[in-house]
């Protein structure tokens, strides 16, 4: 958001032009055949200092409820301090604040910076905004100023009343009545837009996690049974995918497939690691199936794919796909041609499932470049001896917090999951590669949602308990029942059903004195489930709204301030 930086400069001019005013005022009062015109002069600077004034508070008003340092606040309107304008999210803040009006409050601070100016111009001030006859150190040379109203008073004489200047004075009147309806009325609006934004935005994680529950169904359907009667396993990347106004309905999911390698002989299996990404879009009833012959005359159907840029953090660039694409009724065996991983970028085909087609893509990735050594749990990582830095903490929590509304309550994710339900791919050279994965196996018949453990006392919403453990065991750097204290249990001085919860509460009330305050609020929400809601059900779309906001709002603010919003 380029031009924001005029308001500092527009601030910083208007002390400058009234200092002007004074002096010309005091000219003029010490000139005896210019007495006259003193009320001019006290008219004017009166008008413009009301209208200047009106413009300092809309500033204050634009940016106090952003919640700036005070040191930041001070350069900004008390140093005015140009460059401080021009900060990232600052900038971001306020666009934010103003909603689409944001581009014509920066025209309008441009178009009053003019005024200004040609207003300085017309009182004949120098670069530095100060009349001629004002020295550098602020003293006043009396012979200059004499000799600037003799020489000059004769051109500009009672010109302040005249239509021109009083249609300036008019004009800057204007824009700053303006952008002070602007900013308050933009203000006012503020919580509707936030409650619209949040309401799609919770909408369209639902649509995400339907469309994920979607596809485990339909690689279930392909990969259990399978003729090459091997175990395949699906591990399904965990994306923070960015903000959506829920009108694009379509989302790519990355997996990188592979088998159940505990479960099968190694020389036996047809293939191995393959990076793909699957969008889901609906059948259309006018859409029609073209079969063809292929060499083996097996009839094929093709559809007219979708292609869409992924709604993911890292979109993959793809090649052109192809105007048809064939529909894949094994596959395994489509993924058993290695040579079309080589054109990465290219539509394998469409899995079709009645109302709904998944277009498959071959992606580039680590296993595509022989780089996977084995996958680890998160939970290994978290006890390993090598420590997380700052940016894979604030990474994976909001990595965690993004997928538990992507997948709740869908066979990707257990409802009382933990950090051993997540995976992290290790490099031949044991370097710990950067996305995060769950992982399902497709062995038998019939496939087991998930393994359904017991449930935790005390908890109203185990997925959300859970991801205020990985949280806490992320920070801590510890699984959280090694972090357990002789407080921590019952009166017998025994574990019971509610130790876990004990450690978890304890832990969640003192995390703030270590982690940052966006960080500790989003582990305490978690575990105490405290979101001012009557429900605490992700089902529910007011608390899907509320945990957004509560929980992934804060821990992407953290995110980006490591990161700088790069992965």
């Amino acid at each position: 958001m380029a031009g924001l930086e005029v308001a500092g400069v527009v601030l910083g001019s208007i002390p400058l032009v009234i200092s002007a005013l004074e002096h010309y005022g005091e000219g003029v009062a010490v000139m005896k055949n210019m007495r006259d015109f003193e009320y001019v002069f006290d008219d004017i600077q009166t008008q413009f200092a009301a209208s200047v004034g009106i413009y300092v508070n809309s500033c204050y008003q634009l940016l106090g409820p952003l919640n700036l340092p005070d040191e930041q606040m001070n350069e900004l309107l008390d140093e005015r301090n140009i460059r401080a304008w021009s900060e990232p999210k600052l900038q971001s803040g306020v666009q934010a604040r103003l909603g689409p009006n944001t581009k014509v409050y920066i025209s309008l601070m441009a178009k009053l910076n003019k005024r200004i100016r040609l207003f300085c111009k017309k009182l004949k001030l120098d670069d530095d905004l100060k009349p001629p006859w004002l020295g550098s150190d602020g003293s006043i040379d009396e012979k200059a100023r004499r000799k600037f109203f003799k020489s000059t008073w004769t051109k500009i004489k009672g010109g302040f009343d005249a239509a021109k200047y009083a249609t300036l004075l008019e004009g800057i009147d204007r824009d700053i009545d303006k952008i002070s309806k602007l900013t308050s009325g933009g203000l006012q609006l503020e919580p509707l837009r936030a409650e619209r934004k949040n309401r799609m935005q919770s909408i369209y994680w639902q649509n995400v996690r339907h469309q994920a529950e979607r596809l485990f169904d339909s690689l279930s359907a392909r990969f259990n049974p399978c003729a090459c009667n091997q175990p395949h396993q699906a591990n399904l990347r965990l994306d923070v995918r960015k903000e959506n106004d829920g009108q694009d309905e379509h989302t790519r999911f990355a997996f990188l497939l592979t088998f159940e390698k505990s479960a099968c002989i190694p020389q036996s299996l047809p293939w191995d690691w393959r990076h793909i990404e699957i969008e889901s879009s609906q059948s259309l009833v006018t859409q029609q199936v073209i079969p063809i012959t292929t060499e083996s005359s097996r009839k094929t159907a093709h559809f007219a794919p979708s292609i869409i840029v992924s709604s993911s953090t890292q979109a993959t660039s793809r090649s052109a796909s192809p105007s048809l694409a064939a529909k894949i009724d094994n596959l395994c065996g489509a993924l058993m041609d290695g040579s079309q991983f080589f054109q990465i970028g290219c539509c394998l085909g469409v899995l079709d499932d009645q109302q709904w087609q998944h277009h498959v893509y071959a992606v580039a990735g680590p296993g595509s470049n022989d780089q996977v050594s084995e996958p680890a749990s998160l939970n290994e990582m978290i006890c390993g001896a090598r420590s997380i830095t700052t940016r894979q903490k604030c990474t994976l929590a909001l990595t965690l917090a993004s997928s538990v509304l992507q997948l709740h309550d869908t066979p990707w994710l257990p409802r009382s999951w933990d950090t051993k339900d997540i995976f992290i791919l290790k490099g031949k050279s044991g370097s710990i590669l950067p996305s995060a994965y769950v992982s399902r196996t497709f062995d038998s018949p019939t496939v087991s949602p998930a393994v359904v453990k017991g449930r935790r006392s005390c908890v109203k919403n185990e997925h959300l308990f859970a991801l205020g453990v990985a949280l806490l065991e992320i920070a801590h750097g510890a699984p959280l029942m090694s972090l357990l204290t002789p407080e921590d249990l019952n009166d017998d001085g025994q574990q019971d059903s509610m130790t876990e919860f004990r450690v978890a509460t304890r832990l969640a009330d003192e995390i703030h004195e270590a982690e940052s305050e966006n960080y500790a609020r989003a582990v305490l929400r978690c575990i105490r489930c405290n979101f001012d809601s009557f429900q605490a059900d992700f089902g529910d779309q007011e608390f899907r709204e509320k945990y957004f906001e509560g929980v992934i709002m804060p821990l992407q603010t953290d995110w980006e301030f490591v990161t700088g919003g790069k992965t």
